[in-house]
C-alpha cells in the first residue's frame, strides 16, 4: 500500500546546497579585493598631482634609464588590480565545479595579489616624495 500524500520529498544534494553556503564567502572576499581596488584608485589619484614628471615604477630593473617612465604609468597599478578583481571573479563565479577549499584559495589568492599591488603602489609614491 503505497500512498502519494505520505511520500518523503528527496533531501537537498551537495551541489544544490554549496551555491547557499559559499555566496557569504564569495561576496565578503569580492568586496575586500574591491575596496583595496579602490584605495589603490584613491591613492593613485591623490598622489599624482605630487608626483615628479617620472617615477621609478620600474625601480629592480638593472639600467638606470630604463627604470623611469612618465607619472601617468603610476595608475597602471590601480587598473591591474581592477583587471584582476574582476576576472578572477567572473571566472570563479563561472566555475561552479570548484570544491569549498580551492574555492576559498582563489578568493584569497585574488585578495592577496591586489593587496600586494597596493603595497607596491605605496611603495612607489614614498620613494618618489
Amino acid at each position: 500500500m503505497y500512498n502519494d500524500r505520505m511520500q518523503i520529498s528527496p533531501a537537498e544534494t551537495l551541489s544544490d546546497l554549496s551555491p547557499r553556503l559559499r555566496d557569504p564567502y564569495f561576496v565578503r572576499t569580492l568586496r575586500l579585493a574591491v575596496i583595496i581596488s579602490l584605495v589603490m584608485s584613491a591613492v593613485a589619484g591623490v598622489a599624482y598631482p605630487f608626483l615628479q614628471p617620472v617615477v621609478p615604477l620600474f625601480y629592480s630593473v638593472s639600467q638606470p634609464e630604463q627604470q623611469l617612465a612618465h607619472k601617468l604609468w603610476i595608475f597602471l597599478l590601480p587598473a591591474l588590480a581592477w583587471l584582476i578583481t574582476f576576472f578572477h571573479f567572473i571566472l570563479l563565479k563561472n566555475l561552479k565545479e570548484l570544491s569549498g577549499t580551492i574555492e576559498k584559495l582563489f578568493c584569497w589568492t585574488t585578495v592577496g595579489v591586489v593587496f600586494i599591488l597596493g603595497m607596491l603602489l605605496v611603495r612607489i609614491i614614498f620613494l618618489v616624495l
